[in-house]
């Protein structure tokens, strides 16, 4: 074969080259359009002769009469040039007052902004999700020359993700950013809401650097049950598993267990038991943790077991009345006429509940207010009737023992109450709580003991059941509605009425020293903190307390304890003292007291007294925390799962009750973005608890 054979094979395999004209080509390139932004309105390199045109991708320039592509590198070269610099200066001046005014946000942060405002309202209202949907299409119905408003985009599964993501998250990424530096208290509780979910709730109480307080907040609602783990469900809600959830959700958020300083919970063995409990477990990780059972259960048992001593017809007559006239209009408005003819106010018969007897007080006023128009009214209905339901009360009604069991109680049963509702503030009692029990065991023990055997012995040593000091029987004091009736029956009934009062005060005594213990190192010290006791100048030192409280005080640290002493000691001369009357704020307003030279006189003294004072007194805010839940989740509104719940919660929490002037920050602004506001699992198809109208029902 000749080469110029071999030339002209390599020709023919080898593509020939083709050359294209201007525009053509093999493949065409597409390139996606840009779209106008109303954001370089607001930018100062474009800010005064921008603006948009009536297309979408276009952009205009109002000093050149000009519209371009709606790039920023059309818009910036522009920008740049020669004849753009010379309109732009036959532009007029900008004024004097426009100069100092703060450039307006965008509208697309306000309709953020507003987006945000209008969950938090939900939530603080308790407004269901669903309703977004039509909320937001009503405001733009309303506000049709808004941009705000017609900028709004808010449906139900926004709103749900907002209260989680933005609002909840920010909300719970603050308690956690204060937990790590500071000392807090852990509360706890669990129970089971309408749509049988058993949940953990756990609370913090902790000096909070914002509003200069102690305050108790709610930090996280975990479910101790659920579909994906039915192992668990298996072993229960063990302490272990409890305490699994505890020591998870803080080693989670980094935070040192050794900033916990005080633990508590209900009385119950799984929380409180002596040797395999939550509170046990937790005592073992952290020597010297406080562990406090919630004052107001305690009372709760105290009264409810001292009850029990009563004769039952008083409970059941409380009942029985009140379950003969709910259903029926017609027996109320009969009883109204009998009201009217003995002249008492007209008031509806209260319902017992059916665990709290505390909760009975109420019940008892009401019926000895009605107690005569009740005693006609059941009288007529069982002469006319004579049914059974209504025989029961009637002869009850004509006991007159039976009322001197309801003056009895309405004496006795406040001295619980009020105690009661006063550990259930928010606000710090803790160093009030031993003199306040000691003042409620002493009422009891002078109505039928010796008041100089109550005065020579140590509470914790006294006997109720030694009837060696007891009063004469006759001598007992038992209230004045006692007092006034009691010579109305006979001897034998007098006497048995008598006894059955004495055993109910001895059993009440009996369990508050099993319940509290008034030896207690920590709590019998507290008062010495009070304000009325500083200026009294009652205590010397501090140091019994502060050895007592080694979680506290480091007590190896001797040269900061005796600054604290010193400190303190100071204190009893120290004219200029804050006019606070709530402890806490008292010491917080005294940290920030200076000397001449700008140097703060009691820094480490009020350290410690705050963080004293965050040591928790009761579990109250966990079941006011149930209660929300009990609110939020309804027979209609059963299906939220527990995440939502959370931020739910959260969110009303972070409004304070003031969703009119809340103001979202920037970090709130931030999370907005679609990477945060639709975090990876929930806009992937999970269910969300609002986007479905289904009801899970009660069995008929």
């Amino acid at each position: 074969m000749s080469d110029c054979d071999s030339e002209s094979e390599k020709r023919s395999s080898t593509p020939e080259y083709k050359k294209f004209k201007r525009g053509e080509s093999s493949k065409k390139l597409t390139h996606r359009k840009q779209k106008y932004r109303v954001e370089w309105e607001q930018d100062s390199k474009f800010k005064g002769w921008i603006t948009n045109s009536n297309d979408t991708t276009k952009a205009r320039c109002r000093a050149c009469n000009v519209e371009f592509t709606a790039e920023i590198t059309v818009i910036k070269n522009h920008a740049k040039s020669l004849k753009h610099a010379l309109k732009v200066k036959s532009l007029p001046n900008t004024t004097i007052t426009s100069m100092f005014n703060k450039p307006e946000s965008s509208v697309q942060t306000q309709s953020k902004i507003a987006e945000i405002k209008f969950t938090g309202f939900m939530t603080e209202h308790n407004v269901s999700f669903n309703s977004a949907d039509h909320l937001t299409n009503l405001i733009k119905n309303c506000f049709p020359d808004s941009k705000i408003a017609q900028n709004m985009s808010l449906g139900r599964f926004k709103a749900t993700q907002i209260s989680k993501n933005v609002i909840g998250a920010c909300a719970e990424e603050e308690i956690v950013s204060y937990l790590k530096c500071s000392k807090f208290s852990l509360i706890i509780d669990e129970s089971t809401d309408i749509s049988s979910v058993k949940t953990l709730c756990i609370c913090v109480r902790f000096f909070h650097p914002k509003t200069c307080k102690i305050d108790t907040l709610f930090w996280k609602l975990i479910q101790i049950f659920s579909d994906d783990e039915p192992e668990k469900a298996k072993e229960g809600a063990t302490s272990q598993r409890l305490y699994e959830e505890i020591i998870k959700i803080l080693s989670k958020n980094n935070i040192p267990l050794q900033n916990m300083i005080g633990f508590a919970s209900d009385g119950c063995n799984t929380m409180f038991g002596s040797k395999n409990s939550v509170a046990s477990k937790l005592a073992n990780d952290i020597p010297g943790l406080m562990l406090q059972k919630c004052t107001c259960h305690s009372l709760h048992l105290c009264a409810s077991e001292a009850c029990k001593k009563l004769p039952r017809r008083c409970e059941d007559l409380a009942r029985n009345i009140y379950g003969f006239f709910k259903n029926s209009a017609k027996r109320q408005a009969m009883f109204k006429e009998f009201q009217d003819f003995c002249n008492t106010e007209p008031h509806k018969i209260l319902r017992p509940a059916q665990t709290r007897w505390l909760s009975l007080l109420q019940v008892v006023k009401r019926i000895l207010e009605q107690w005569e128009p009740l005693k006609l009214f059941f009288t007529s209905n069982y002469l006319e009737h004579r049914l059974i339901a209504s025989e029961e009360i009637y002869i009850a009604l004509n006991k007159q023992e039976i009322k001197l069991f309801y003056f009895f109680l309405e004496w006795v049963l406040p001295k619980f109450v009020e105690l009661n509702k006063y550990f259930q503030s928010e606000k710090v009692v803790i160093s009030y709580l031993h003199d306040r029990m000691v003042m409620c065991f002493k009422d009891l023990l002078s109505a039928f003991m010796d008041p100089n055997y109550i005065n020579r012995t140590p509470l914790g040593k006294i006997n109720p059941t030694d009837n060696t000091h007891f009063l004469l029987i006759t001598n007992m004091y038992l209230g004045i509605g006692v007092l006034n009736n009691i010579d109305s029956v006979e001897q034998a009934t007098k006497l048995d009425f008598l006894e059955r009062c004495r055993d109910f005060l001895i059993t009440a005594c009996l369990q508050i020293q099993k319940r509290y213990n008034f030896e207690d190192p920590v709590l019998s010290q507290l008062s010495i903190l009070n304000i009325n006791n500083i200026k009294k100048g009652t205590g010397t030192t501090l140091l019994p307390l502060m050895k007592s409280l080694p979680q506290i005080c480091d007590l190896q640290n001797t040269s900061q304890i005796q600054k604290i002493d010193d400190q303190w000691r100071k204190l009893s001369h120290f004219e200029d003292l804050p006019e606070s009357t709530e402890i806490d704020v008292f010491f917080a307003n005294l940290r920030q007291v200076t000397d001449f030279s700008g140097e703060f006189i009691f820094p480490d003294l009020c350290n410690f007294v705050l963080s004293v004072l965050s040591l928790p007194h009761s579990s109250a805010s966990c079941e006011r925390q149930f209660s929300k839940v009990n609110l939020i989740k309804t027979k209609s509104r059963n299906r939220m799962i527990t995440d939502t719940l959370n931020g739910h919660i959260l969110s009303s929490q972070q409004l304070q009750k003031d969703c009119a002037n809340f103001k979202p920050d920037n970090k709130m602004l931030r999370n907005m973005m679609s990477d945060k506001l639709y975090q990876a699992g929930t806009a992937a198809g999970k269910e969300n608890p609002e986007q479905s109208d289904d009801i899970i029902f009660e069995d008929l």
